[in-house]
């Protein structure tokens, strides 16, 4: 439900019109995206929403809040789904010149609607839950993470778009 709201939050200060209160940003544009076959897709994002509460350790204060930002430098994912065996390797990297990591194994579900939902499998007590949607008839892509720690507990939504990898 959190990562809903957040979603709705997600575009507020992207430079469309948006309608505003003192409890509610949201904003909507036309989007359309290509079919997506290939079961190979290179995603990118650069569009970044967060909420929930950051703590100042110095001032042992939290503020609850979020913010909207469009990143200088996208962050990819290569998602490979693995045929019907409901596995998908993952690679998730920056624009820097940073090496690429070996691929991260992420359950893979169909969804009534045709999208896809990958989870993150086998993901160590205590660390963050990550899930990432594509809705292939659209091309549209949702990253989210969330945890807690010493200096938050927030969520974290990056979204884009996917194209076919070859």
């Amino acid at each position: 439900m959190a990562l809903l709201g957040l979603s709705l939050l997600a575009g507020a200060a992207l430079g469309a019109p948006a309608a505003q209160s003192a409890d509610k940003y949201e904003r909507k544009v036309p989007y359309a995206g290509p079919k997506l076959v290939s079961p190979t897709v290179m995603c990118k994002a650069n569009q970044i929403a967060a909420a929930g509460f950051w703590r100042d350790v110095g001032k042992a204060t939290v503020e609850e809040g979020a913010r909207i930002e469009r990143e200088p430098k996208p962050t990819y994912w290569r998602v490979t789904v693995a045929g019907q065996g409901g596995i998908a390797q993952v690679i998730r990297f920056n624009a820097n010149l940073e090496a690429l990591e070996a691929p991260v194994v992420f359950t893979a579900e169909s969804t009534p609607g045709g999208g896809l939902l990958l989870v993150k499998r086998d993901r160590e007590p205590g660390t963050s839950p990550e899930i990432i949607s594509i809705d292939p008839l659209n091309s549209s892509f949702v990253y989210s993470s969330q945890h807690v720690n010493v200096l938050w507990n927030r969520a974290n939504i990056w979204y884009g778009t996917c194209t076919p990898y070859e």
